[in-house]
C-alpha cells in the first residue's frame, strides 16, 4: 500500500494518491513523527516512520490484486 493511502486511513493527508511525494505528503507525515514521537527527520518517510503508519493500518485495506 502506498504512503498516501495510508495517511489517508489515518486522516492525515487529503491530497491525490498519485505516487509523488509531494510537500502535503511531507506535512503529513511530519504530523503523524510528532503526535506519535517517533525519533526522525521531520517529514522523512523513514523506516521508524514507515513502522508507525503501517502498524496503525495494519490490515486495512491490504489486499492487493
Amino acid at each position: 500500500m502506498d504512503v498516501q493511502q495510508r495517511l489517508r486511513q489515518l486522516q492525515l493527508y487529503i491530497g491525490p494518491v498519485d505516487g509523488y511525494y509531494s510537500e502535503e505528503v511531507a506535512a503529513a507525515v511530519t504530523r503523524i513523527q510528532q503526535a506519535r514521537a517517533v525519533p526522525e527527520t521531520p517529514g522523512v518517510y523513514g523506516e521508524r516512520t514507515r513502522a508507525v503508519v503501517e502498524a496503525e493500518t495494519a490490515g486495512a485495506g491490504s489486499a492487493q490484486g
